[in-house]
């Protein structure tokens, strides 16, 4: 396909999955670099300027015979030279120490804020679902009961229940997302058969893909095992596998195939459907965000970030080609039987 979006996610270390630890070794390597680069600006001057002088010195010295010795010059810009490497090494040495705590400083209130916003993120979303189903339920009960509607009132009650249903999914989805973006899952990770569980994904969403005139198919592969969060990994399967439907042809295919690389597991994904536009591939993982062919429909624009962020807990990472009119391939690529532990 002619469109690709760059891979996204953690790449496959045995480090912690932590993007505020990443964040901060960047900017301590940045630190460092500009340190790196002032000391060795000085040194060289400070080398060039000193050497120049003890020339200078040695060539007056040697016409008054005050120096006998021939190797003097040599030697000195030798030991001066090893006096600055020396020094420099000490100088970044502490540097290091000191850049990693400064940037631990500086990314702090950061943290603190972005763990706030997903605080608040979750207590919203969690408590909304109550007068929701409530709402819900008063409209159900009352297009139930025995009482001539008009045609105008019995609209509007639909509509309402519509968009009750859209709220519904987006404080679940915003709920999710604040789960797994960042969040120490860990203890729910075990051995994980990905055929399986990709076996009864595709069983839910045969039902949906028939009714859309839809082919979905899980080439057969033997059990391949990963170290992972059972539940997660379900939704995310989900969540690509519902939009191939969904975004699909009629007489269309998805196609669903299991490979392992190395120590890597390839899921791939790939239908036949309208496909993203080339302007879209960059944003389609951030929040919110909904390309012109996912506008039309009922979505909420946090699908493909729930699986992005369930990915990068994962230590996996996630990549994407598509062609407008001829469909979308998403990879997801997992770690094999490897254990991660998620920090916060």
């Amino acid at each position: 396909m002619a469109n690709t979006s760059k891979p996204s996610g953690a790449s496959a270390t045995g480090l912690n999955f932590d993007p505020f630890h990443q964040a901060r070794v960047k900017l301590t390597l940045w630190y460092m670099a500009i340190i790196f680069v002032i000391v060795t600006v000085f040194s060289i001057s400070f080398y060039t300027a000193t050497t120049q002088q003890l020339r200078r010195s040695y060539r007056e010295n040697v016409r008054g015979e005050l120096i006998q010795e021939e190797n003097f010059f040599d030697d000195a810009c030798e030991r001066l030279a090893w006096l600055l490497v020396m020094i420099d090494g000490a100088v970044l040495l502490v540097a290091a120490f000191a850049s990693y705590s400064f940037a631990g400083y500086t990314l702090k209130p950061i943290k603190l804020a972005m763990e706030g916003q997903k605080r608040f993120v979750a207590d919203a979303s969690h408590e909304l679902r109550t007068p929701l189903a409530v709402m819900r339920t008063d409209i159900e009960v009352l297009q139930r009961q025995k009482i001539e509607l008009s045609a105008g009132v019995q609209k509007t009650l639909a509509s309402l229940l519509e968009e009750i249903g859209n709220l519904t999914r987006l404080s679940h989805q915003l709920l999710e997302l604040s789960q797994a973006e960042g969040q120490d899952f860990s203890s729910g990770f075990m051995p994980v058969d990905l055929q399986q569980l990709l076996s009864k994904t595709v069983d839910r969403f045969q039902g949906l893909a028939h009714s859309s005139k839809i082919e979905l198919a899980l080439a057969e592969s033997g059990p391949v095992q990963i170290f992972g969060s059972r539940h997660f990994l379900e939704h995310a399967f989900a969540n690509v596998i519902e939009n191939a439907i969904k975004y699909n042809k009629p007489q269309g295919r998805v196609d669903i195939s299991l490979a392992v690389k190395d120590n890597q597991v390839d899921v791939k994904i790939a239908d036949t459907g309208v496909g993203i536009a080339e302007k879209d591939l960059p944003f389609i993982f951030e929040r919110f965000y909904q390309g012109d062919q996912s506008k039309h429909g009922q979505g909420t624009g946090l699908g493909l970030s729930i699986v992005k962020a369930i990915v990068d807990a994962h230590g996996g990472h996630l990549a994407v080609q598509s062609a407008l009119g001829q469909g979308t391939d998403f990879l997801i690529s997992l770690p094999a039987q490897k254990k991660y532990k998620i920090s916060t």
